[in-house]
């Protein structure tokens, strides 16, 4: 039970934050999640890539890698989902909305609601929550 109220406070966050936010959510913005099908599915081929975010307050960029994707309780017309990231030891993000790309550019830069998750093997681990209506 813990897991899916920590996840709907998660998702209100990210609610809160792109509307109130000075980002401006676009078609461009949305490109890995929309379209057809289930969004989480876009996802699951770039397991194992590492993503650059980058803060658009101070342009500092960090690495991450995409290490799984976790589906969540789906419900009539509502996809949840989550991804977790693994960054490098020291210095973690803070929780904040980030310009993501895929090193390998396969897909185009998005902005992401990233949130720090504990550690793991003493790297920094992160959480970004989907809750999207279809």
């Amino acid at each position: 039970m813990n897991k899916r109220r920590e996840f709907l406070v998660q998702c209100g966050a990210a609610a809160v934050t792109a509307g109130l936010g000075p980002l401006a959510v676009s078609a461009g913005t949305m490109a890995p999640w929309a379209g057809p099908g289930r969004a989480a599915d876009r996802f699951r081929p770039l397991l194992g890539e590492h993503f650059v975010l980058r803060d658009a307050a101070t342009g500092a960029e960090s690495s991450v890698r995409l290490t799984a994707v976790h589906d969540e309780p789906v419900q009539a017309a509502v996809e949840q989902f989550s991804l977790r990231f693994d960054g490098a030891a020291g210095p973690r993000l803070p929780e904040g909305t980030y310009r993501a790309r895929a090193r390998s550019h396969v897909m185009q830069s998005f902005d992401l609601f990233v949130s720090p998750s504990g550690e793991e093997g003493g790297a920094a681990a992160y959480r970004a929550y989907f809750c999207l209506l279809s």
